[in-house]
């Protein structure tokens, strides 16, 4: 019983961390960023677009974004979530099949809905367009999020997933927590909750380990922080004792007396001391006549 509720924790932090981590670095383009621009999907890929770069959508905008694939190939639109703020007749996304607004126009979404459905072009290319309206007194949604795939039809190649509903994708797609067949067919979910259990713990055991080296290495550093501050201070003083060899206890009686014996070449004794009478008759030179 603890071992499945064991379990069970890994895989719900193990998912959140996962999707998380997935989202930031799957996101490759903002739709805002983009508008009035062409994003092309190389064959056999997949782009996740972003409505903005902020948690919530600005107001009054009317954004289009064409997208568009090779030539002998499709795209599918599927939806992680749709979340616009007031009525589908001001704050909405539409979705065309075609390099423009004038062809077939697929869908309207809006609302606060995650969205399951998938709209799939009858060309290389679709257009989409985000309108909001005057909101800036209330809370706005979040907009939405959206995987686009370049798909064929027909004989899949050897480097393809063949989807459920007999659309090719490259296999590099599978088991990527994004619906790129547009039937979820692309992700074996089992699968999916192996590779995450099997991932939290690794990021669990890296998390563990780092906090202990960590901790190890502050420990060490306190350690020698209070070794300077405090061992070394309080060190015993050693006291210096100098012995005079008996040879040389007269120069230090000498010295003691201030008499310096002459040196070799140097000036005789007294040299420098003041004359006899200039003591005796500080101020007066020459001494006065007696």
């Amino acid at each position: 019983m603890m071992a499945s509720k064991v379990k069970l924790c890994l895989l719900c932090v193990g998912i959140l961390l996962v999707v998380q981590i997935e989202r930031a670095m799957a996101t490759d383009y903002y739709f805002s960023d983009n508008c009035g621009q062409t994003i092309t999907i190389n064959a056999g890929g997949s782009a996740e677009i972003d409505s903005q770069s902020s948690y919530f959508y600005d107001s009054n905008q009317d954004c289009t974004v064409t997208i568009q694939t090779s030539f002998i190939r499709r795209l599918l639109v599927t939806f992680d979530y749709v979340e616009t703020d007031g009525s589908c007749d001001t704050d909405f996304l539409e979705i065309y099949d075609g390099p423009n607004l004038i062809l077939n126009k697929l869908a309207t979404v809006c609302g606060y809905t995650a969205s399951s459905s998938a709209y799939a072009s009858s060309q290389n290319s679709l257009t989409l367009r985000f309108k909001t309206g005057d909101n800036f007194y209330s809370p706005l949604g979040r907009g939405f999020y959206i995987t686009l795939t370049s798909f064929k039809t027909g004989v899949c190649g050897s480097g393809d997933f063949e989807c459920d509903n007999g659309r090719c994708i490259d296999s590099s797609l599978q088991n990527d927590l994004y619906d790129n067949c547009g039937d979820s067919s692309d992700e074996n979910y089992e699968d999916i909750v192996n590779n995450i259990i099997g991932w939290s713990i690794g990021i669990i055991v890296a998390v563990v380990v780092g906090c202990i080296a960590g901790v190890v290495l502050l420990a060490v550093c306190c350690g020698c922080l209070c070794y300077h501050l405090c061992c070394k201070n309080n060190a015993p003083r050693t006291t210096t004792t100098v012995v005079v060899p008996p040879g040389n206890q007269q120069q230090q009686q000498q010295h003691q007396l201030g008499v310096y014996p002459q040196q070799l070449g140097g000036p005789p004794p007294g040299y420098n001391q003041t004359p006899m009478a200039m003591q005796q008759h500080p101020g007066q030179y020459p001494p006065p006549k007696i």
